[in-house]
């Protein structure tokens, strides 16, 4: 599944950052990210975000993104 070029691969950056922002600032849950963005198991939705929200760098970048979203 590619969305709107977010890539195949269920661990693309892109998705899991979409992934990280979305888990923090909605209550989207695990298996509607999964089947959204095409990232397997609801399961690895969780893993990957949560290694993604570990690095400090990638934690930035999500709260950068967030910042952008107007209300």
């Amino acid at each position: 599944m590619n969305l709107n070029g977010l890539g195949k691969k269920k661990s693309e950056p892109e998705k899991v950052k979409l992934a990280a922002a979305m888990k923090s600032a909605t209550s989207a849950s695990n298996g509607w990210l999964a089947e959204r963005l095409g990232m397997g198991e609801p399961a690895s939705v969780s893993q990957f975000v949560r290694r993604w929200l570990a690095d400090a760098g990638r934690k930035r970048e999500v709260d950068l993104l967030l910042s952008r979203v107007k209300v």
